[in-house]
Parts: C-alpha cells; sequence; structure tokens
C-alpha cells in the first residue's frame, strides 16, 4: 500500500502518511498513559475516590448553570434533582471511602503484580491500534480512489 501521496488533480495533494503517524502516535499514547493511570491509582486511591466524588458534584453543578443560562428550565429542574441525589450518595458513602480505596488498593495491586493479565491487555490493545490502521487505510484508500471521479462519478 504505496498511498503516500493521491493526486485528486493537478493541484491538489493529499498526505496520507501524516494520518497514519497521527493514529499510530494516538494509540502509543494511550498505551503510556494507561501504565501511568495504574501506578498513579495505586498511589493515591484514597483520593482518587473522594475527587471522583467531588466531581461528581461538580459537574452536576456545571450542568445546571448551562441549563439555566440556555433556559432550559426542564433540564435545570432534573439536573438539580440529579445534583441533591449526588449529594446524598457522596454524604452517605464518604465514611465508606477508607473502605473503598483499600479494596481498589488491593485489586490494583493484584493486576499490577499479574504479568500475564498486564501482558494480555497490552497485547490487546496493540491488537486493536493495528486494526484501526489497517481500516483506516483501507478507508483512506477507497476515499483516494473514489475522489479522483473517474468516468464521470
Amino acid at each position: 500500500l504505496n498511498y503516500e501521496y493521491a493526486s485528486f488533480n493537478s493541484t491538489d495533494e493529499v498526505h496520507f502518511g501524516g494520518l497514519f503517524y497521527l493514529s499510530l502516535t494516538a494509540g502509543m499514547a494511550a498505551l503510556l498513559v494507561a501504565a501511568l493511570t495504574l501506578s498513579v491509582m495505586i498511589r493515591w486511591a484514597e483520593q482518587l475516590v473522594q475527587i471522583s466524588l467531588f466531581l461528581t458534584l461538580v459537574s452536576n453543578f456545571v450542568v445546571i448553570i448551562y441549563f439555566a443560562t440556555h433556559e432550559y428550565w426542564y433540564g435545570c429542574v432534573t439536573s438539580t434533582f440529579v445534583l441533591a441525589w449526588s449529594l446524598w450518595y457522596a454524604r452517605s458513602v464518604w465514611q465508606r471511602i477508607p473502605f473503598a480505596a483499600a479494596n481498589l488498593k488491593t485489586a490494583l495491586t493484584a493486576v499490577h503484580t499479574n504479568g500475564g493479565l498486564v501482558l494480555t491487555a497490552v497485547g490487546i490493545s496493540l491488537c486493536i491500534n493495528i486494526w484501526s490502521l489497517v481500516w483506516m487505510l483501507a478507508g483512506l484508500g477507497v476515499y483516494a480512489r473514489s475522489a479522483t471521479c473517474e468516468n464521470g462519478v
């Protein structure tokens, strides 16, 4: 597949190589972020549970503000009920955060120490990246072939 360039007319050229490298870079960056996330989650499990509860409340409040500024009152009322329920939930589970964090840390440590599981996840991620690249190249090939408007089509 040597579709580095696909000429559509005498003046325009589309560079497919950049899309290929962009997709490849995004896939590898996703693997790196996943590896870093595992170590961050192990180190700060309790804080992550607290932050997730807090961000739920903040995001609900932002949605209420958004709906209010756009005068979508049904969404504003519904989001207010969701915020009230989220506040009740956060208040009721706040004292259980240390237990939840200990469970999370234990599970993440087990994932981290089980090399086969980590290798399987990395292997599947690599396969998904390759699969995406193949379909991206296939789509670009179809686009390059059909965009030339051969035979008046």
